[in-house]
């Protein structure tokens, strides 16, 4: 009872935070449509994906195990010796920030590329901060340092854009400002600073992190390749002007990501405090089909929902956006689907099989990716994502289920999946009255599939009274 109690504490605060924090990000697309072009918007992007392939590979993502075996941990001399060791970590990127400063100096002189590095930097700490600050137990100022860091980047791109005449600089220097308040938050609110002693340096417990972390940080380096080289094919075909579009059109997945990335980091919480525990066993399996049905039919919703805000939201210079929101948000659903798992599955130690399944699907992606772009243009990247995600998820799903013995019923995937796509087609029609409809039969199937659940609620409900 304590646990769901906390699940649910814990997930309505993550929910207000990313609430907060991706209604601003929404509200940015039209200042981003009608002021930035789309072949800068499209750099920009290829911008952050380069940083976002980079730092798995020089961190190795070891906050995660750092997260991970902190929550095993009960005093603050354990927690201390873990941080300080992840620290040597995090801080080593740092060395590679210079060298990086000198050779672009002496031979290339890539356009903004200093201030690309102090982003790319700036992120990487403000992950070992969020991290800890989750890990401490700190939710409500993890949360409302995001906010901060959303409000900040929201006020300087206004402010740069329109009163300075910015364009594609104040991006970057809208997301460093935000960064940098983040931290400093953190910082003033839990003094990680004050635990900081390089004399507690332990071969053993960097040795542990690293084995735990490695698998995930590889994972993720797949996974931002596999996006990086999505969209580096979109460039080699179609131009860097079909980046712009595609950019503008996973913008608006950002409300799945709120929608999910609440459930997500509460989860994390809950089954990384669980631990490997075979009694624990039901629990994961009915949490993951409570997800399943949740992210599926509120994906639904969004869809058709998307079919009236874009108008009201986009220039119409990017009309060629339009038509790639759906699957752009089914294959997003899938991702934050395949995350979900994994945060069993590195609960349970099993951080070997989210490896795995990440290097099989990523092959796959780069395989086919070409063939779909040229034969379906944009969307063709969105319809490789959907077939790579879905074999991601279907192997760590059979996993759990062969190897773990976790039961989870897998036909709800293809039927969510059949359902979503009919969403899609409703989507594609164009038509007022239809999209209507399809949003009421959307919120309808929603409501059937929590019927259980809600019945419940009233049943306890009514004995209270």
């Amino acid at each position: 009872m304590k646990s769901k109690i906390e699940f649910i504490k814990n997930s309505g605060i993550y929910f207000v935070g990313n609430f907060l924090s991706k209604l601003i990000s929404f509200f940015l697309l039209p200042l981003y449509s009608k002021y930035i072009s789309p072949e800068d918007f499209g750099y920009y992007d290829i911008v952050i994906s380069y940083i976002s392939l980079i730092i798995p590979i020089i961190t190795i993502e070891i906050w995660v195990g750092m997260y991970r075996y902190i929550l095993e941990k009960k005093n603050d001399i354990n927690i201390n010796k873990i941080l300080n060791n992840g620290l040597v970590l995090v801080l080593f990127p740092f060395i590679l920030v210079i060298l990086s400063f000198i050779i672009n100096l002496l031979y290339f002189n890539i356009k903004y590329f200093n201030i690309i590095l102090l982003l790319g930097f700036l992120m990487i700490i403000q992950k070992y901060y969020i991290y800890l600050c989750r890990a401490l137990s700190s939710n409500r100022i993890y949360v409302i340092s995001g906010i901060l860091n959303t409000v900040v980047l929201g006020v300087s791109n206004f402010y740069m854009i329109l009163e300075l005449g910015m364009g594609l600089e104040s991006l970057f220097y809208a997301s460093i400002f935000g960064l940098f308040v983040q931290i400093i938050f953190i910082e003033v609110n839990i003094r990680i600073g004050k635990r900081v002693s390089f004399k507690q340096f332990d071969r053993g417990i960097i040795k542990s992190l690293v084995k735990f972390s490695f698998p995930l940080s590889f994972g993720s380096l797949l996974y931002f390749f596999l996006l990086y080289y999505n969209k580096i094919t979109i460039e080699s075909i179609i131009g860097l002007e079909g980046n712009g579009y595609y950019a503008i059109a996973v913008k608006f997945t950002v409300v799945i990501i709120f929608l999910t990335s609440a459930f997500n980091l509460s989860w994390q919480d809950m089954a990384f405090s669980m631990g490997d525990d075979k009694a624990n066993y039901k629990k994961f399996s009915k949490g993951t089909e409570v997800y399943t049905k949740l992210i599926f039919g509120g994906g639904a919703i969004f869809i058709i929902l998307i079919h009236f805000i874009f108008p009201l939201m986009i220039d119409e210079k990017y009309t060629d956006s339009y038509n790639l929101i759906p699957l752009s948000i089914i294959a997003t659903i899938l991702a934050a689907f395949g995350n979900f798992i994994s945060q069993t599955l590195g609960a349970l130690k099993e951080t070997k099989i989210i490896l795995y399944s990440t290097i099989i699907s990523t092959i796959v992606n780069v395989v086919i990716v070409r063939y779909f772009v040229i034969g379906y243009g944009i969307n063709g990247v969105n319809i490789t994502l959907i077939v790579t995600f879905l074999i991601n998820i279907l192997i760590r799903l059979v996993y759990m289920r062969m190897s773990l013995k976790i039961p989870y019923n897998m036909w709800l995937i293809p039927l969510f999946l059949i359902y979503l796509f009919g969403i899609t087609a409703v989507f594609f029609s164009n038509d007022f009255v239809l999209n209507l409809f399809g949003l009421l039969f959307a919120i309808l199937i929603l409501l059937i599939s929590f019927r259980q659940e809600l019945f419940k609620i009233k049943i306890k409900q009514f004995i209270s009274k």
